[in-house]
């Protein structure tokens, strides 16, 4: 096996003003810059596998969120 080096960039303007998400990305990022060799790259198998759980779901992306979504 192949290791190569991981480089993980994550956008502190994308979790401003949520702590908790900013929390786990950190944890994240960490995890994997410690254990490269816990990553595993997406196959094309279990790409179809996730497009499979979602084929059937329509999502309307300009729809109003409702005030417990946001």
């Amino acid at each position: 096996m192949i290791k190569e080096n991981v480089n993980v960039l994550i956008s502190r303007t994308s979790t401003e003003g949520d702590p908790i998400l900013e929390s786990f990305l950190s944890f994240l990022a960490n995890d994997m810059q410690q254990h490269p060799d816990k990553l595993q790259p997406l196959t094309a198998s279990m790409r179809r596998s996730a497009e499979s759980l979602v084929e059937s779901v329509e999502i309307d992306f300009g729809a109003p969120l409702l005030d417990e979504d946001e």
